[in-house]
């Protein structure tokens, strides 16, 4: 939704864009962590764990195709959300 007298966005689509953009970051950074600990670069123990839990250790591919994936989907999430129309 363009304001057809200065050629530039409303300030709701703005907000709206920087929520969709945050929250699409948010999920890169995730993406970016079960990725790691997928590959297992990065080890962290169970934080909030219902029965007996233990921390990834060692390459999981499961976990580095899904951090993957979320990173590729989150990603252009953001571009879409910036894109101009």
């Amino acid at each position: 939704m363009m304001n057809r007298h200065q050629g530039r966005p409303a300030p709701r689509e703005i907000v709206l864009r920087a929520l969709a953009s945050a929250l699409a970051l948010g999920l890169v950074s995730l993406g970016g962590l079960w990725f790691l600990q997928g590959s297992g670069l990065v080890t962290l123990d169970p934080i909030a764990c219902v029965g007996t839990c233990s921390p990834l250790r060692g390459w999981q591919p499961v976990w580095q195709a899904a951090g993957a994936v979320l990173v590729a989907l989150a990603s252009g999430a953001v571009w879409l959300s910036w894109r101009v129309r």
